[in-house]
C-alpha cells in the first residue's frame, strides 16, 4: 500500500494531487475522488513518519483514509478540502499532529471549504483545530451509533459558516441523532441542498418537513431516504408543495407508500423540474408506482425529467404511464433504468411518442425479447420516425445480430455508446459486427467499449481493428483488460495489433484504458508508440483498481512518451503513486496545454503574434481545440468549425507575416519601379497563388 521514496535527504510522501487544467490524480489510499472539482485543488505533502501508523501495510489500521489538499504557494497554503473516513481511535494523535502544521494553516485563519467526516466520536475532538472555519461550502458528515447528540465540533463549524454553506449530508443511523442536529437555536445556516440519504430513521419526513416550513428558503434540491412509517404524512406534503425553491428531488425507499407520498406532494408543484424516484435494490422485484406517477404527469407543468429506477415494470403500467404521457406537454426526458424491459412494454413506450412530440428522450435499460422482437423493435423505431429519442444504455453484440438490417436502415438509432463484450460475440456475429460497424457507412457510434479477456479468436481481433481503421465516427475508445501480461500472447498481441491501427488513427481523440489489476509495463510499451506516433488523440485516462503500487520503470516509461508528444492535453492517470515522476507528465502537459491556450488565442483574435500562429496551425484539425473553443463561446460544433477555418484563412491572407519574412504586410509596388529578374513565367504564377494576389505580373 505504501513503500518509502527512494530518494535521499528528507523524505516526503506525495499523497495526493491534481492539477487544475489537466486533471492527473494520483491515489495511493485508493478514495473515491468521483465528487471533487477538478482546477480547484493543487498539492499536498506529507512527514511519512507522521502516517506510519496509518499506511503500514501491516498495521490493523491500514483501511483508515486521510486526505488533504492545499492551494499554492506554499507561503499562503491553507487547507480546502479535508477527508477523514474509517478511521480508529489508536490514529488519533497521528491525526493531530497533522492538523497542528502550520504550513496547513491549522490554528491561524482556516479557509476549509469541504468537510467529509466519518469517525468514532473520539476523534471528533481534532475537528476543534479548525474553529476558525467560517468559508465552509460542504460538510458530511457520518454520525457514530454511539453519540447520544450532536457535537459541538460540528454544531460549531455549521455556525460559523452561516451564509456560505451550500450542502450538508447526513448519515445518520439512529434517531435522536437526526433530531438533534436541529434542536439547538439556529444550528444551521440556509442550505441549497440538503442530503439525507443514509439517515434510515423513522423521523425523516418529519424533519425534513420541519427544514422545509422553516427558514430554509434556499434548499433547492433534496435527496433523502424515506422509512417505512405508518404515520400521517401531511406535514411533509403540505411543506412540499408550500416549499416554491424546490428545483429537484431524489427519493429513495423500500416502501412503496413512500412513493404515492412523493407524487402526491408534487402535484401541481410549480418549481420541481427533476424527480427521480429509485428502489434501493433492483433484485427485489419491486413493483413501479404507475397509479401515482400518472396524475403527477397530468397536474405538474414544471417537470422536465423523471427517472425512475430498478422498478419492475409490466403492460399494464405502462400503458397508464404513457396514456399519461399523451397529456403531458412540459417533459422532456424520461428514463426507466436498472432493470430491462420486455418487448410489449417496449413496444407501448414507443408507440406513446407518436403521440408526444415534446419528450425529446426515452432511455431505457435494454429490452428483453426474441431475436424477431427485438428485429419488430427495430422496425417499428424506423417506421415511426423516433430513432433519434430512443436509447437503450445496455446494447450487446445479440442485439446487433438481431437487428442490424432495420438500424443501418435508420442509423440514428444506433446508440452513441456501445459496449461490445468480446467473449460474447460467436463467429456469425463477427460478419455482423464488421457489417453493422466497419466502413465509411457504418454506424455513427461516437464511443465504443471493448472488454477484453485472456483468450478472443484473431477473427474477432481483425474484425475490431478494422472497425477501429474504417469507421469514420468513432472518436473515443475505452479498453476494460483483465490482464495485460506477456503469459498471455494471445491478448497482448491484439492489443499490440490495435496499437498499430491507433498509431495511424487520424479521428480518434479519447483514449481510456481500465484495468482491473494493475497498470504494468506491458501498457506502458503498448501504449509509448501510440503516444509518439499519434496526432488526435487528446485525452488518455489510465485506471488501476488494485491496491499496488506503481510500477517505477513504467511511470518513468510513460512520462517519457508523453514528453514525445505535443498534442495530448487531459490526462487522468488513478492508480497509487510511488516516485517523483509525474513531473515527466506534469512538464509535457503544461507545454501542451500552453500550445492549446496559444491557438486559442489566434482564433479568437486575442493574440495574433507568429507564435500563436504557429500553435493555431498546428491544432486547427484537434479534437481539443473544437473542444476549448466550443467551452468558451458557447458555439456549436459547425460555428467552432467555421471560426478555426477563419483563423486559418487570416493565416493564409499573412503568411509572410507570421513567417517572418516580412514585418508588417506584403504590398506591391507601382508599376515599372519594382522589379524582380529572373523569374520565368511558372514562378510569377506560383508566387501569385501562393500570396493571393491579383496584381502580379505575369513575368519580366
Amino acid at each position: 500500500m505504501h513503500r518509502p521514496c527512494s530518494s535521499g535527504g528528507p523524505q516526503e510522501c506525495w499523497m495526493c494531487f491534481e492539477l487544475p487544467s489537466w486533471n492527473i490524480v494520483l491515489n495511493p489510499l485508493g478514495l473515491n475522488l468521483s465528487e471533487t472539482e477538478p482546477g480547484k485543488l493543487t498539492l499536498a505533502t506529507f512527514k511519512p513518519h507522521h502516517l506510519e501508523s496509518i499506511l503500514d501495510p501491516e498495521s490493523p489500521y491500514a483501511s483508515c483514509s486521510l486526505f488533504f489538499m492545499t492551494w499554492l504557494p506554499r507561503k499562503h497554503r491553507c487547507i480546502h478540502f479535508l477527508v477523514v473516513d474509517r478511521d480508529v481511535p489508536s490514529v488519533t494523535p497521528p491525526i493531530q499532529e497533522l492538523l497542528t502544521e502550520t504550513k496547513f494553516g491549522a490554528g491561524t485563519r482556516c479557509h476549509l471549504r469541504h468537510i467529509t467526516w466519518a469517525t468514532p466520536c473520539e476523534n471528533w475532538q481534532a475537528l476543534g483545530f479548525f474553529q476558525t472555519a467560517d468559508s465552509l461550502d460542504k460538510l458530511d458528515v457520518s454520525f457514530a451509533a454511539d453519540v447520544s447528540a450532536v457535537p459541538a465540533q460540528v454544531s460549531h463549524l455549521l455556525q460559523q459558516s452561516a451564509g456560505c454553506l451550500n450542502a450538508l449530508k447526513l448519515c445518520i443511523p439512529l434517531k435522536r441523532h437526526f433530531a438533534s442536529l436541529y434542536t439547538t437555536p439556529e444550528p444551521c445556516p440556509p442550505l441549497s441542498e440538503l442530503d439525507a440519504t443514509a439517515a434510515c430513521t423513522e423521523c425523516v419526513p418529519t424533519v425534513v418537513a420541519k427544514l422545509l416550513s422553516s427558514g430554509l428558503s434556499a434548499l433547492h434540491k433534496l435527496t433523502l431516504f424515506f422509512p417505512k412509517n405508518w404515520c400521517s404524512h401531511n406535514d411533509f406534503i403540505q411543506a412540499v408543495r408550500s416549499h416554491k425553491q424546490l428545483r429537484e428531488v431524489h427519493l429513495v425507499s423500500e416502501w412503496s407508500e413512500a412513493f404515492a407520498v412523493a407524487c402526491e406532494a408534487l402535484r401541481g408543484h410549480a418549481s420541481v423540474r427533476r424527480l427521480a424516484l429509485a428502489a434501493p435494490f433492483a433484485e427485489r422485484e419491486m413493483p413501479l408506482p404507475a397509479a401515482s406517477v400518472a396524475p403527477l404527469l397530468y397536474e405538474n407543468v414544471a417537470l422536465v425529467e423523471l427517472k425512475l429506477r430498478n422498478f419492475v415494470v409490466t403492460r399494464r403500467d405502462s400503458e397508464v404511464i404513457f396514456w399519461a404521457l399523451e397529456q403531458n406537454r412540459t417533459l422532456r426526458y424520461l428514463d426507466i433504468l436498472g432493470i430491462p424491459v420486455d418487448f410489449a412494454v417496449a413496444e407501448g413506450m414507443v408507440s406513446a411518442l407518436r403521440k408526444n412530440d415534446s419528450l425529446k428522450r426515452l432511455r431505457l435499460e435494454r429490452i428483453e425479447g426474441s431475436a424477431q422482437e427485438r428485429v419488430a423493435f427495430a422496425s417499428l423505431l424506423g417506421s415511426i420516425g423516433c430513432t433519434s429519442r430512443v436509447e437503450m444504455l445496455d446494447w450487446h453484440c445479440d442485439d446487433l445480430v438481431a437487428v442490424s438490417t432495420p438500424l443501418l436502415a435508420a442509423t440514428s438509432a444506433v446508440p452513441k455508446d456501445v459496449l461490445i463484450e468480446i467473449n460474447c460475440i460467436r463467429a456469425p456475429g463477427v460478419s455482423v459486427l464488421l457489417g453493422a460497424l466497419a466502413g465509411p457507412g457504418g454506424a455513427p457510434v461516437r464511443q465504443l467499449g471493448l472488454q477484453l479477456y485472456r483468450q478472443w479468436m484473431d477473427e474477432t481481433r481483425d474484425a475490431i481493428c478494422s472497425v477501429l481503421d474504417s469507421n469514420a465516427s468513432i472518436q473515443a475508445l475505452e479498453i476494460i483488460e483483465d490482464t495485460c501480461d506477456e503469459e498471455f500472447p494471445g491478448v497482448y498481441r491484439s492489443l499490440l495489433d490495435m496499437s498499430d491501427v491507433l498509431c495511424r488513427s487520424s479521428r480518434l481523440a479519447q483514449l481510456s484504458v481500465l484495468n482491473a489489476e494493475q497498470l504494468d509495463d506491458a501498457y506502458a510499451k503498448w501504449l509509448g508508440p501510440i503516444l509518439e506516433r499519434n496526432e488526435s488523440i487528446v485525452e488518455v485516462a489510465l485506471c488501476q483498481k488494485s491496491v499496488k503500487y506503481f510500477p517505477e520503470d513504467t511511470f518513468e516509461t510513460l512520462a517519457e512518451a508523453f514528453l514525445r508528444n505535443r498534442f495530448v492535453v487531459d490526462v487522468r492517470i488513478e492508480c497509487v503513486y510511488q516516485d517523483s515522476k509525474q513531473y515527466g507528465i506534469s512538464r509535457a502537459m503544461t507545454r501542451n496545454r500552453t500550445l492549446l491556450n496559444d491557438a486559442a488565442r489566434f482564433v479568437l483574435g486575442t493574440n495574433e503574434s507568429p507564435r500563436c500562429a504557429r500553435a493555431c496551425e498546428l491544432l486547427a484539425t484537434k479534437h481539443s481545440l473544437l473542444k476549448l473553443l466550443r467551452r468558451v463561446t458557447g458555439k456549436r460544433e459547425a460555428e467552432a468549425r467555421g471560426v478555426i477555418r477563419a483563423a486559418l484563412g487570416r493565416i493564409g491572407e499573412r503568411f509572410l507575416v507570421f513567417a517572418g519574412v516580412v514585418k508588417n504586410s506584403v504590398s506591391c509596388g507601382p508599376a515599372h519601379v519594382t522589379q524582380v529578374d529572373a523569374l520565368n513565367g511558372d514562378c510569377w504564377r506560383a508566387i501569385g497563388r501562393y500570396l493571393k494576389l491579383s496584381d502580379v505580373v505575369g513575368g519580366p
